[in-house]
């Protein structure tokens, strides 16, 4: 005797026949009448990674730690305006009075927010560091302990060796074990190293330009900004006109 359930389409469950508007027929066993699902699949970084996200997270938590002590909580980088969101959800009209009185408490409710956050993230970044940690200790230990002889060095033995004997086959190994995630580890930190650098190089070369856009007199402001106008409405027109070109055509 068999039994068809209606269900819903899963990843995690077996089905033969799809039918509209999202369902299916499962097929169960007599004995059976609750689908059983499969344990979710385990997704965690390889150890170089995780290594590498304990640099980042050690960095970061520097500069929090930082903007707390130095700057009252508050960083250079954070954007978000939560005071003007909500003063624009509140006011439904336009009032040049209304705007200058709430502009002071939209600073204050804004520096609120941004302390709360960056508070929050610090303390974040700080469990997340510390969990990768923990991850790396344990996989190092049972990769030490358990599977490096297991799985590697057991198969490569012809005789039988005391406790002793393979505690020692295993430390010997180990060297070059470290040898190896060390490399691995130093390469990928480099190149990690090496893409801030150049990003924080691109944003100083950003920032000078515009300061000394902002330094040019009256006159050269004029003709830079008359020329932007004029390369993009050149570029807009070419564009304009060779979709017309390409439909006529």
């Amino acid at each position: 005797m068999q039994i068809f359930l209606w269900t819903r389409n899963r990843s995690n469950t077996n089905y033969f026949q799809p039918f509209k508007n999202g369902f299916t027929i499962q097929k169960l066993s007599r004995n059976s009448r609750r689908a059983k699902p499969k344990k979710a699949r385990k997704i965690e970084p390889g150890f170089i990674d995780k290594l590498l996200e304990i640099f980042k997270h050690r960095q970061i938590l520097r500069d929090l730690k930082q903007d707390i002590d130095q700057h009252d909580g508050l960083s250079n980088g954070y954007v978000r305006t939560e005071g003007s969101y909500i003063v624009d959800q509140m006011l439904t009209f336009d009032s040049t009075y209304m705007n200058n009185l709430f502009e002071n408490r939209i600073q204050i409710l804004d520096a609120d927010f941004q302390r709360t956050i960056n508070k929050a993230r610090f303390e974040n970044y700080f469990v997340a560091y510390n969990a990768l940690r923990c991850l790396c200790e344990a996989e190092y230990d049972i990769f030490m302990n358990v599977s490096l002889w297991e799985n590697i060095l057991e198969g490569f033995c012809d005789r039988t060796h005391s406790q002793f004997g393979i505690v020692a086959i295993i430390r010997a190994a180990m060297v070059i074990v470290n040898k190896e995630i060390w490399k691995a580890f130093l390469e990928v930190r480099a190149t990690h190293v090496q893409k801030q650098a150049v990003k924080r190089k691109n944003r100083e070369l950003k920032a000078e330009a515009e300061l000394k856009k902002k330094q040019m007199s009256t006159r050269d402001q004029c003709i830079y900004m008359f020329q932007e106008m004029g390369s993009s409405s050149f570029r807009h027109e070419g564009i304009l006109c060779g979709t017309i070109k390409r439909r006529l055509c």
